[in-house]
């Protein structure tokens, strides 16, 4: 954590790069039964339009953007859920960890 000139707290995170992200996700993967992952896209499925489980499907992500909040969520497979808020020309973003639990979390 830093403070900007303003005195504002500032969080910086240390991004690693995609293949090694693919390659650690891939390690952890092993111990991930499939039959979860099965009943979790069967559940997402029955929630989210067609369209967008296929997109999910086909990306690995997709896009929601709440009526009431106006915040827009990226559901990532295997990653965090991103939540963006627009502000004027910018996006706000705040990263979401565990927003539905999974069952592989809780053994």
């Amino acid at each position: 954590m830093v403070k900007d000139k303003q005195g504002r707290a500032q969080l910086r995170l240390r991004l690693e790069d995609s293949l090694s992200f693919t390659l650690r996700t891939l390690q952890a993967a092993a111990a991930w039964p499939v039959e979860a992952e099965q009943e979790a896209q069967s559940k997402l499925a029955n929630l989210i339009p067609a369209d967008l489980f296929e997109l999910y499907l086909l990306a690995g992500h997709f896009a929601e953007t709440s009526k009431r909040s106006q915040v827009m969520y990226l559901f990532r497979k295997g990653r965090p859920t991103l939540a963006m808020r627009e502000v004027g020309e910018c996006y706000h973003l705040a990263v979401r960890t565990v927003l539905a639990p999974h069952r592989v979390l809780w053994g």
